[in-house]
């Protein structure tokens, strides 16, 4: 978690607002960030997934495991990190992306 909280002392450090940082979302920092927080995930157990159709607005997100189709309205902690990394600006500074994480890992 401690480099989680780092990844977020440096995207506050570089962006003010959602408004910034939905700005340079192509730029390379941004995009690795949105990465690292995804595969930091993945490393604690969730699984990368996208939906299925391939469309490229559908960008891959990380979930639970598990869902093998018996229950359907199974809950699954779920989360998008070009979702969750911008949200940080909405929700506050009083809001952490170990924040997102809270009760799965």
């Amino acid at each position: 978690m401690d480099s989680l909280d780092r990844l977020e002392n440096l995207i506050r450090s570089r962006y003010s607002s959602i408004r910034e940082i939905e700005a340079a979302e192509e730029t390379t920092f941004v995009q690795v960030a949105y990465w690292y927080f995804g595969v930091f995930c993945n490393c604690h157990g969730l699984e990368w997934q996208q939906r299925p159709g391939g469309h490229p607005d559908d960008k891959p997100f990380v979930i639970q495991p598990g869902g093998g189709g018996v229950d359907e309205d199974e809950e699954r902690a779920a989360t998008s990190p070009d979702g969750e990394i911008p949200a940080l600006f909405v929700r506050g500074e009083d809001h952490h992306l170990r924040d997102a994480l809270k009760g799965w890992l």
